[in-house]
């Protein structure tokens, strides 16, 4: 029997639709490879249950307790393989990204881990801005390729830098920025973390035009949460990079504020001052971490 070398892990809650499109396409990859596939459904009916009793090497979890990060989590401690990936219920993978990965692998055999270019599905763009085609080492200063919907981690580094951060994330206090955290801590670690474009998720466009106003604000608030808190979990340890960041982040927004203004956009007013709110209030209400608990979260599980 064949070592199990990646572990797909997906969090989802009331999605088996999406659902079943995001592990159709695990299972349809171009190369074969041993792998597993692990869904945490925090969903509120059986249907993703029943969905992945038509899979081989699927371990099922239901976790009735809400959270991204904390569904990772289970889902980490339960992957046997040596390379995990996370991928989000609502996207897919491009049929070449084992393929392309395992290429990676072996070009950057010391490298802990990678983030992907991820691609909108409605038109095929760049999902972010910050997300280039080219390979290039992750640092503090280009943190935003580091995106949750496209990582690969080496499960080797979370005995090392502790697992994912349970009041970060989706379904949490502090809404976003889970992965940034995640990041950073490997970056303190000195691990070698590479973005990489060769490695393709699609995922579907946030589109702030059909939303209510309260729905951008309170999505926006919530993105700005984390990233309010994840900054002021930083400030001690990495004070000026912290401090520099947080003031970036409300120069961008005002920005994007006045600009929307002057134009009379209102959703994209809205929007930038939801992120405002949002990270000044992360900033000044979170006190979860200090120097001396900064790694408390390392589980020794391997």
């Amino acid at each position: 029997m064949k070592l199990i070398e990646f572990s797909f892990i997906i969090a989802t809650i009331n999605r088996v639709i999406l659902c079943k499109r995001a592990l159709d396409s695990i299972y349809t990859q171009s190369i074969l490879t041993p792998f597993e596939v692990i869904v945490v459904d925090q969903s509120i009916d059986d249907k993703t249950k029943l969905l992945c009793q038509n899979y081989n090497n699927l371990i099922f979890i239901q976790n009735p307790e809400k959270g991204l990060s904390l569904s990772r989590n289970l889902g980490i401690k339960k992957a046997s393989g040596r390379i995990l990936i996370f991928v989000d219920d609502d996207g897919f993978l491009d049929p070449s990204y084992l393929k392309n990965l395992s290429r990676l692998l072996r070009k950057y055999p010391n490298c802990k881990g990678f983030a992907g270019i991820i691609y909108n599905i409605e038109d095929k763009k760049t999902f972010s801005r910050y997300h280039t085609k080219n390979n290039t080492s992750l640092t503090l200063l280009n943190y935003d390729k580091f995106l949750s919907s496209n990582i690969v981690l080496k499960k080797e580094i979370f005995n090392e830098i502790g697992m994912f951060d349970i009041d970060f994330g989706v379904g949490r206090k502090w809404g976003g920025s889970e992965d940034t955290d995640i990041l950073i801590r490997g970056l303190l670690h000195k691990a070698d973390l590479l973005y990489s474009s060769e490695i393709i998720v699609y995922h579907p466009k946030c589109n702030f035009s059909s939303f209510s106003f309260q729905q951008i604000f309170n999505k926006m608030y919530s993105y700005g949460l984390g990233r309010g808190a994840l900054y002021k979990k930083y400030a001690r340890i990495l004070p000026h990079w912290a401090i520099i960041q947080l003031l970036l982040s409300f120069l961008k927004a005002s920005l994007g504020l006045a600009i929307s203004l002057i134009f009379f956009n209102r959703k994209g007013a809205i929007k930038n001052l939801g992120a405002i709110a949002g990270r000044a209030r992360g900033f000044l209400t979170y006190s979860g971490a200090d120097k001396s608990t900064f790694f408390s979260q390392k589980d020794n599980f391997l």
